[in-house]
């Protein structure tokens, strides 16, 4: 087992991945961070998983709007305050947005957004 800096361990990559799916799967909320001039903007988003991407379904906005191609990081974490235990997942990579017929094939696999927006 690998240890990080604060002596905690760290997941293996397959480990992470069955986290991430259980926490899509319960409806679980993560964090998407977009890199934005002098902070980072980070938004709480429900998502799933499919086909090894985490899929994160956004209405009309800033983040919408600038993703495509861009670098993000996504969090999901889990903590248990009595026994002091719990995990974090952090996954950085390129957003892209699917195209409808993408989102088509992907049916039932594509997150219902959690905050409506007017005209949803």
């Amino acid at each position: 087992m690998a240890y990080d800096q604060r002596g905690s361990d760290v997941l293996h990559e397959d480990e992470c991945r069955r986290l991430l799916e259980l926490a899509g799967a319960s409806g679980r909320v993560g964090r998407l961070a977009i890199n934005r001039e002098g902070s980072p903007y980070v938004i709480p988003v429900n998502f799933s998983v499919c086909d090894d991407m985490i899929l994160i379904r956004l209405g009309p906005g800033f983040a919408a709007h600038h993703l495509d191609g861009v670098t993000v990081t996504f969090e999901i974490d889990h903590s248990e305050p009595y026994s002091k235990k719990g995990w974090s997942v952090l996954v950085e990579g390129a957003a892209r947005v699917m195209t409808y017929e993408e989102v088509a094939r992907l049916g039932r696999n594509v997150p219902r957004p959690i905050v409506m927006y007017p005209g949803m």
